[in-house]
């Protein structure tokens, strides 16, 4: 059984893959910030994260064996609206991601990544990308070289995801039909131009079903080529009564191209089933069930709920937070003389005392010992061991189930983990050699009546049984 990991899961594309994964025999887990969000309601196991808490996803990394990767800032208007978090979430973060997973993965592109050209592209095709957004996707492809990845370059989606997460109205096949549904008239910019058509349920299928292959490399994924004024026909069909105005368009944007597919067709057994005319059909149904009370919401747009609801924009949303367990790279230096462990990023300003800890042997657990006040950097500097950490919710009662960081410390790789006060803490010594050096910002008079102790099985990720 696969562990398999949905980055930005509780989307408009994770909720069609969560529906597929719930149908086949493997662990999901949903991994979201519900950006748009209020709650996440899917019987799937859910972490409320941002990719930016590096610390915290890298415990989920970890644990998967494949990872699908949805989380991005999405569209021309929302990254024109943040072009910095757009390069940050877009690009360096997916950096930082191939660089700390090395199992299966799935990543989602764009098409737009072409520009403007003629004809129907395949993947050989000259890559223009004319916005930020398409450029930092374009950036973010380069991350995979080498890496066990498939990269589906997605065409204008439309149609509804599953029942649970919300639609996008602002998604040229989704946007006429609501227009038509709701004014009875459609406008349209740049009638003549051209979109490779994709249902966002094809999208999942393909994603889904290519988890367990060994297929590599970038696909162009599209269902069919329209012209925006031959989507606007297909829903007047739906909707008889809509008037269709076209306005010249006076300056060249981006999105002008076909696409190719058969690659994708080859490879990945890409069969996209979903036509135009199903995405409306699931739009009109919507509209008439009432299901949905107000489509001008702008929680459905990108652009409209990001202007409405600024983002932090910030590098790293875990450093320099006392609050926050983080992990110091240290490194080792070897030459003729000998050998020398450093950590050039540790201060040690708030470290009042430090005590070393040597177990007797392998397998030898210490745990869990907890504190109001006290902050702890965990150093070993002989042998290695396995460090978790847990924030404490109710100090009479923990929950049992509360997330436990784990990390293993080795000589070999020099870090230093801090664990900040309001955690409970432990170790199990995974060699017999082992030794834990821990740096204490209280001394030894102000860690009186500061440490909290619960059984070491409390929490119990050392894989032994109780006795």
């Amino acid at each position: 059984m696969a562990k398999i990991l949905v980055v930005g899961g509780a989307g408009f594309i994770g909720g069609a893959i969560t529906d597929l994964l719930l149908n086949i025999n493997h662990q999901t887990r949903v991994y979201d910030c519900l950006m748009y969000e209020e709650s996440y309601r899917k019987p799937v196991e859910f972490i409320n994260g941002d990719i930016r808490e590096h610390l915290k996803l890298k415990t989920h990394l970890d644990w998967a064996d494949t990872v699908i990767w949805l989380a991005a800032l999405v569209g021309d208007g929302a990254c024109n609206l943040y072009p910095e978090l757009c390069d940050l979430l877009n690009n360096q973060e997916v950096k930082w991601f191939a660089e700390n997973f090395n199992g299966r993965i799935i990543f989602p592109s764009t098409s737009m990544v072409y520009g403007v050209q003629a004809g129907n592209l395949t993947e050989n095709a000259q890559i223009n990308p004319l916005s930020i957004y398409a450029k930092a996707k374009c950036a973010a492809e380069n991350h995979f070289t080498n890496k066990n990845a498939v990269i589906v370059r997605l065409g204008s989606l439309f149609g509804v995801g599953d029942n649970f997460s919300r639609i996008r109205l602002d998604l040229v096949g989704n946007v006429l039909t609501t227009d038509a549904a709701f004014s009875k008239k459609i406008t349209l910019f740049g009638a003549n131009k051209t979109r490779p058509l994709l249902h966002v349920r094809d999208v999942a299928e393909v994603m889904v079903n290519n988890i367990d292959t060994q297929c590599t490399g970038t696909f162009n994924l599209h269902w069919q080529n329209m012209k925006i004024s031959e989507i606007a026909n297909q829903v007047k069909t739906n909707f008889p009564e809509t008037q269709i105005e076209v306005v010249p368009e006076k300056i060249q944007a981006t999105g002008d191209y076909g696409l190719n597919s058969d690659k994708a067709r080859e490879v990945l057994g890409f069969n996209p089933t979903h036509t135009l005319n199903s995405g409306i059909n699931q739009l009109k149904e919507l509209i008439n069930s009432g299901r949905i009370t107000d489509f001008n919401n702008s929680r459905y747009k990108n652009e409209a709920f990001l202007k409405q609801n600024p983002l932090t924009i910030t590098n790293n949303i875990t450093d320099n937070e006392k609050d926050k367990i983080k992990l110091l790279e240290g490194g080792l230096a070897v030459d003729d003389r000998g050998e020398v462990t450093f950590a050039n990023d540790f201060d040690f300003s708030d470290v009042k005392r430090f005590y070393m800890v040597e177990n007797h042997k392998a397998g030898f657990v210490r745990a869990w010992h907890a504190h109001h006040k006290e902050g702890k950097y965990v150093f070993v500097p002989n042998g290695e061991a396995l460090i978790g950490a847990v924030k404490i919710d109710n100090w009479e009662k923990p929950n049992h189930n509360a997330e436990v960081y784990q990390h293993v410390l080795s000589s070999h790789k020099p870090q230093i983990l801090y664990i900040p006060p309001g955690y409970a803490n432990g170790a199990m010594s995974l060699t017999t050699d082992t030794k834990i050096i821990y740096f204490s910002t209280s001394s030894l008079d102000e860690s009186k009546g500061d440490d909290v102790r619960y059984n070491a099985h409390y929490w119990n990720i050392w894989g032994i049984e109780e006795r």
